[in-house]
């Protein structure tokens, strides 16, 4: 995994100067880096260390919107290959993107955990705060805002583009803390795949794709099987016979087609059933996902260079929860309650983009829209020895953006580059029906947001670029954060119908790219001050606690990240990873002792590094390692999880040009660790798991 070489374009324009002094202290030792390089490097050396630099060029949609080179976009990025993803030792994306410098993800896989624990971090900000796309399409969960990580085809990846900062100004909620944009293979011609792998904990898995053209239509058809008996969850200690094995099966079939009107206009389709049943840990703890989604893109470019691209998506989706009571000796479990959640979405998105040479600049300009409705139909079963019988909840939620972006090039070596969206959001028809059937209506709530952003860039030579970014960002309530209650041990978790936005109110970034021969090196520092922060709130201590969502929070998150990319040999390389966070909650109204505790599951170190040696004559063989510091499961850091190091290993071998045969390997020491903790209940990581598989690829 690795982020590839800054490269100058030929007569391109050149970029960024930094705006934000944000005050911290890692970002000036970045600045005192960048002043030393600067020093140290006559343009004259630059100009000859440039000639071993790669020629390579790498795209990247998510950071403008629009198809621009990595080498020169504004922001911070990583894009992770294909060809990586297949290297890493992982069964879904969340475990592959765990060393990538930045992110946060729950330290226990998708794999195992319940769907609505599935997220994303960027930057300590928190869970929910990050936009995911599929092949531009949002893939975060209308109703609840989490992440599915099963609904991506992982064998099927081209590649995926991390964009980290405020992603506001262009994509509105979600985008807080940065976008993730996964773009799968494109149905090109005729080709055909086919991967399958079995392994420890009785894990089988198999991915088949196939595609074909016909004149100007290509179809492809691509089909995703993942099945595991897990493994115990809880840890040994406190197992009871309710304890079982976190089992996981879904099915993935999406057909795609694109036609070619002409070289200037093509029109793209994308439709995906997806069925997913799981168990979380104990007998009684099942639940289940049927998907059926679809979308469709119509990009047309004129001569005058005017480009449109039109987009329509939506989704239908049943979530079956069950969510039980279990004894504190864990000797016995009962049904609490079971929950239906249909929802539905649809969305629309409609773009314009033009560049104009003699002012060197490119205008972007659009307006995009979605529609959500949901509804939480409960049975409760038993609680508290009491059978009260359904209560449900439903609700609405519609979102109209409108964006721009400006990109500007004053001088050769700068670029600016500036964009702003104003959001209209509301939630309405919220509705709850209680026991006795009659219903109680929640009021609606709208509200404005207005989502600024600078970047700059400034290139000192061929081989030092430094750059830095302002802005401002939200993300409003999801339908699940304001009508869907949960129970998670035994510990109840109720909704809140009048919440309002988190508000990033300032966040900023300054960083430093740097390229000399083999060796390339990116380093960030950052600022983050976020407020109306959601939280859970005590309504009730333990051991009857309960707990209710509010706007209560601010937070502050800043830090630094560095990445790296050395090639030693021809055939060996390194790329070790580096993020420090300092997470803290600065203010917390229903209980001040809070102020200045580290936020929950943030830890302040995280190493990541990958070891590659690629020699097609004899294998490939890479390891990766990632190590997190110590932190809290709880803002009032009272349940402290153990700093923890896995290590992975891949080794392949190519033959008969089209087949490969592979072993891979994770968590090879067998390390014991705890993933997280919901009241008094832990939860274990993956423990050692070997798998093989052949993969045939024409």
């Amino acid at each position: 995994m690795s982020f590839d070489p800054l490269k100058r374009r030929h007569g391109a324009r050149r970029l960024a100067s930094l705006t934000h002094a944000i005050g911290a202290s890692s970002v000036l030792g970045t600045l005192a880096v960048a002043s030393s390089l600067v020093a140290a490097t006559s343009s004259t050396g630059a100009e000859a260390i440039s000639e071993s630099i790669s020629d390579y060029e790498e795209i990247v949609v998510t950071a403008a919107r629009r198809e621009r080179l990595k080498s020169d976009v504004p922001v911070s990025v990583t894009v992770i290959s294909g060809t990586d993803l297949e290297e890493t030792a992982a069964q879904s994306l969340d475990d592959a993107l765990r060393i990538v410098a930045g992110i946060g993800l729950p330290a226990q896989s998708s794999i195992v955990s319940h769907p609505t624990s599935q997220s994303i971090s960027f930057r300590g900000l928190g869970a929910t705060r990050a936009l995911v796309l599929l092949d531009g399409i949002p893939l975060n969960d209308g109703f609840g805002g989490w992440v599915n990580w099963s609904k991506i085809p992982l064998r099927n990846i081209e590649r995926v583009e991390i964009v980290r900062g405020g992603g506001s100004s262009l994509y509105g909620t979600y985008a807080m803390g940065g976008v993730i944009n996964i773009v799968t293979r494109p149905a090109e011609g005729r080709s055909a795949q086919l991967d399958t792998s079995a392994g420890s904990q009785h894990t089988t898995r198999v991915d088949a794709y196939g595609s074909e053209q016909i004149g100007d239509t290509t179809v492809a058809l691509q089909y995703d099987y993942f099945n595991t008996s897990g493994y115990k969850v809880v840890p040994h200690s406190e197992r009871g016979p309710v304890d079982q094995k976190a089992d996981s099966k879904h099915h993935n079939l999406t057909l795609s087609g694109n036609h070619a009107f002409s070289e200037d206009v093509d029109l793209s389709f994308t439709g995906t059933l997806f069925r997913e049943r799981r168990n979380v840990g104990t007998r009684l703890s099942d639940n289940r996902r049927d998907v059926m989604d679809f979308s469709t893109r119509l990009r047309a470019e004129a001569e005058n260079g005017d480009e449109i691209q039109l987009a329509l998506f939506g989704e239908l989706q049943d979530f079956d929860n069950a969510n039980t009571r279990v004894a504190q000796d864990r000797e016995s479990e009962t049904l609490a309650l079971t929950q239906n959640v249909p929802s539905s979405q649809i969305g629309a998105s409609a773009q314009w983009s033009r560049g104009f040479d003699m002012a060197e600049a490119h205008l972007l300009a659009g307006l995009d829209f979605r529609h959500i409705e949901g509804k939480n139909e409960q049975t409760i079963v038993n609680i508290n020895g009491v059978d009260p019988g359904d209560l449900d909840t439903q609700g609405k939620q519609q979102a109209i953006g409108a964006f721009m972006e400006l990109e500007l090039h004053p001088l050769p070596e700068l670029e600016v580059l500036t964009s702003i969206r104003l959001d209209y959001w509301r939630n309405f028809d919220g509705q709850r029906k209680d026991q006795a059937g009659d219903r109680n209506h929640f009021s609606d709530k709208s509200e404005f947001e207005v989502s600024p952003r600078l970047s700059l860039r400034y290139e000192v030579n061929e081989i030092i670029a430094l750059r830095g970014a302002v802005y401002r960002a939200f993300r409003a309530p999801s339908l699940n954060e304001l009508y869907r209650g949960f129970y998670a041990g035994n510990t109840p978790f109720n909704p809140n119908a009048e919440l309002g936005p988190e508000i990033l109110k300032i966040g900023g970034e300054l960083g430093i790219d740097l390229v000399h021969g083999p060796m390339s090196f990116r380093a960030t520092g950052f600022w983050n001050e976020l407020e109306d922060a959601i939280s859970f709130v005590t309504k009730a201590p333990f051991p009857n606690a309960r707990f209710e969502r509010e706007n209560v929070a601010e937070t502050r998150s800043r830090g630094f990240e560095i990445e790296a990319e050395l090639k030693l040999f021809e055939v060996l390389s390194l790329m070790p990873s580096y993020t420090y966070l300092d997470a803290t909650i600065e203010k917390y109204n229903p209980d001040p002792s809070r102020e200045g505790n580290k936020l929950p599951n943030v830890p302040s170190h995280m190493v990541g590094f990958t070891v590659r040696y690629d020699d097609p004559r004899i294998l490939t063989f890479s390891a990766r390692g990632r190590y997190l510091s110590k932190r809290y499961a709880d803002d009032r850091n009272t349940q402290p999880l153990e700093s923890h190091f896995v290590m992975d290993l891949t080794v392949s071998r190519t033959f008969f040009d089209h087949w490969q045969v592979y072993v891979q390997a994770s968590n090879i020491f067998d390390k014991t660790y705890r993933a997280g903790q919901t009241g008094q209940v832990g939860s274990l990581g993956a423990p050692a798991q070997v798998w093989g598989g052949l993969r045939f690829d024409w």
